[in-house]
């Protein structure tokens, strides 16, 4: 083999493994990229629930649908439970096809734990996801919890939302803008083999 066909073959490998690396790097950017949404919306929603905690309950009707309201976001779980850990609010659960998802934040002992030595606070639990042909899937799933004080009783209003990565929508500009960066790369990659050959 001369040395312009190894040369050629070396450069082939070369833009190939830059294809592969853009690739790599794409999905781990993009994955974390979604966790950082998901963080977000869940801070959000944990800053809405507090700023109407703060103002108390007056008429536990209106406090309810208000949670209710926030457990319609697609991925977000919000409840409101009594003090026994028996659900007082209605829930709209996620249905999304080829997998199962139901939430239940006290099968969780570390939550329970918590809920009974601090009043307020945020814990990371284990989100079992059961996909349509039997694969079980944990996704880590921060779950705010506040007790609120209601007459002689308390109430715990809970909100969590599980990093589930393809609950997330991207932006519109996150695709086309990756497809523009491989397509330059590989441009000039194949630009600089064809100059050196």
């Amino acid at each position: 083999m001369d040395n312009r066909l190894k040369l050629r073959a070396i450069n082939f490998i070369v833009i190939i493994g830059i294809a592969l690396a853009l690739t790599v790097a794409m999905v781990s950017i993009t994955s974390v990229f979604r966790d950082y949404l998901l963080e977000q919306r869940f801070k959000a929603n944990v800053q809405t629930v507090e700023a109407r905690c703060d103002l108390g309950i007056t008429d536990i009707d209106s406090f309810r649908d208000f949670i209710e309201r926030v457990d319609t976001i697609y991925n977000v779980f919000a409840a409101v439970y009594d003090s026994n850990h028996n659900i007082i609010s209605r829930r709209h659960p996620d249905i999304t096809a080829g997998r199962t998802v139901f939430f239940d934040p006290f099968a969780h002992t570390d939550l329970i734990e918590a809920v009974s030595e601090k009043n307020t606070g945020i814990i990371t639990v284990p989100f079992l996801v059961v996909l349509d042909n039997g694969k079980e899937v944990r996704y880590p799933t921060p779950v705010f919890f506040r007790i609120v004080p209601y007459f002689e009783d308390n109430i715990i209003v809970i909100v969590a939302t599980p990093f589930i990565g393809d609950t997330i929508q991207l932006p519109d500009f996150y695709y086309p803008v990756w497809s523009i960066v491989f397509v330059l790369v590989l441009s000039g990659g194949f630009i600089i083999l064809i100059l050196k050959i």
